[in-house]
């Protein structure tokens, strides 16, 4: 990838993002970088390539004010209220009339049927790695947890104890200073 030219820069949607990616993916400098927009790309992406070509399309012949950038956001999000739209464009500064509107949202319904299920991760995996660490390591857990609350129980009554006893303590001493005192004085008779 290194060294090449840029030769001409336009917006794509995601759908073409994962399918340029995954031509790409073959080739022996695939990086870090491109693996992870290609998993973006797998997850996000909810149309064919047909279908958002065919709304890409649809959108510029019913609503021409669109930009190129608005338009593949739009593909992307699918939108479904008047909202979302006005936050796509308002980067651009432009507003859709109320009847443009209702004929993206139109559009956008008319694909979102179409719509394909984001691919389900591995299962298999999954299952195997809760099957290894599922029975052991519970064990081991719990008994350090149970070892952690009987410590924390002896600990408080211990503590418990030495405040009881301190509590006692003075009322002691203050008890032996009073017959100390008491003794110390003198009788008188």
């Amino acid at each position: 990838m290194l060294g090449r030219k840029v030769e001409s820069t336009r917006p794509v949607t995601l759908v073409e993002v994962k399918k340029i990616l995954e031509q790409r993916s073959v080739e022996p400098d695939f990086g870090y970088e491109q693996q992870t927009s290609l998993d973006y790309a797998r997850k996000l992406a909810k149309l064919t390539p047909e279908d958002a070509t065919k709304m890409e399309k649809e959108l510029v012949e019913e609503v021409p004010a669109l930009r190129a950038e608005s338009l593949v956001k739009i593909v992307d999000i699918l939108p479904v209220h008047e909202s979302t739209i006005g936050a796509i464009l308002a980067k651009e500064r432009i507003s859709l009339s109320p009847a443009q509107n209702a004929k993206v949202l139109e559009i956008v319904a008319k694909f979102r049927t179409k719509m394909i299920a984001p691919p389900e991760p591995e299962k298999k995996e999954e299952a195997a790695k809760a099957e290894d660490a599922s029975a052991p390591v519970e064990e081991k857990a719990a008994v350090p947890k149970k070892e952690k609350a009987e410590e924390k129980a002896e600990k408080k009554e211990a503590a418990d104890k030495k405040d009881a006893s301190e509590k006692k303590e003075p009322a002691e001493k203050t008890e032996k200073k009073t017959k100390s005192k008491k003794s110390a004085e003198p009788k008188s008779e």
